[in-house]
């Protein structure tokens, strides 16, 4: 075995060699993580996927937290500073697995480790020695700092419910990236094409009020965010609307002295040049 930067390596049987699944948490700065990742590439290493990271206080709880990550088939990382919460969490995990400490009055540290995995999407599942028996508040402030379970590690059951919830978690986490999958695609289907999360939201807002087919939508934002083609994308995705033509009016370039005529329709001989009768843009975009 041989250690680099902060990595602990070995041997495998076939002729790259492969990381181990743990990771020692040493406080990489993001060039040294850089300056390892080059290594690797340049060693034809290979890396797995590390989609279970912990932050651990007593080790006593390892065997219990490798047999719930094991029957989730997770590789793990070990998380040992607040450093390594902020780099290592950036990556994509699937749960973090946290020890809030011995006393309600020593949370400092596990806060901040919980509040990184928050931030990076990572569903916590936090636990400590008598925590079934632990005030109130200092359960508020771990479930406050991000934590969605906290388990009592003192417990003759913990390690059956470990596993239950970080199954449940690892789960959930897998639907919502599906989820999210199946949203990106819908979206670039209809040329709507994004990665963040507020662009996500929309869409997803996007998909329920395309259902409304009787109901008029207002799409609102600044000049050039795409408002035309969300609507050209709610046109598409609604059942009834697609039957019918999109009509799009820049309304600034219809000038104000025939505004009225052009959206909601004129008679013949109405005004100078008015040579035909013309239903309006309302009602061609009814299908009239």
């Amino acid at each position: 075995m041989q250690r680099a930067g902060g990595l602990t390596t070995g041997e495998s049987s076939s002729p790259s060699r492969q990381v181990d699944s743990l990771l020692y948490g040493v406080a990489l700065t993001p060039q040294s993580v850089s300056e390892v990742a080059t290594e690797f590439a340049a060693a034809n290493w290979e890396v797995r996927a590390v989609q279970l990271a912990v932050s651990e206080i007593d080790i006593r709880h390892w065997p219990a937290i490798e047999a719930a990550g094991a029957a989730c088939s997770l590789g793990m990382c070990r998380v040992r500073s607040e450093c390594d919460a902020k780099y290592f969490l950036c990556g994509r995990y699937d749960a973090a697995i946290v020890e809030l400490g011995i006393a309600p009055d020593s949370l400092q540290h596990s806060l901040t480790v919980i509040a990184h995995a928050r931030a990076a999407g990572v569903g916590v599942i936090a636990h400590s020695a008598g925590l079934n028996h632990w005030p109130l508040s200092a359960k508020c402030k771990a479930l406050l700092a991000g934590a969605r379970y906290l388990l009592d590690n003192a417990s003759a059951d913990f390690r059956t419910e470990l596993q239950t919830t970080l199954t449940a978690a690892v789960t959930e986490k897998r639907e919502q990236r599906d989820e999210e999958r199946r949203v990106r695609e819908l979206a670039r289907q209809v040329g709507i094409v994004g990665e963040s999360p507020p662009l996500l939201e929309a869409f997803r807002q996007l998909l329920r009020a395309s259902k409304l087919s009787d109901l008029p939508i207002l799409i609102t934002g600044e000049s050039g965010t795409g408002k035309e083609l969300f609507a050209a994308a709610i046109h598409a995705l609604d059942p009834s609307r697609s039957q019918q033509e999109l009509i799009a009016v820049n309304c600034a370039a219809i000038s104000s002295g025939v505004a009225e005529s052009e959206l909601f329709g004129h008679v013949r001989g109405a005004f100078t040049g008015a040579a035909a009768d013309s239903g309006g843009l309302f009602l061609a975009a009814n299908g009239a």
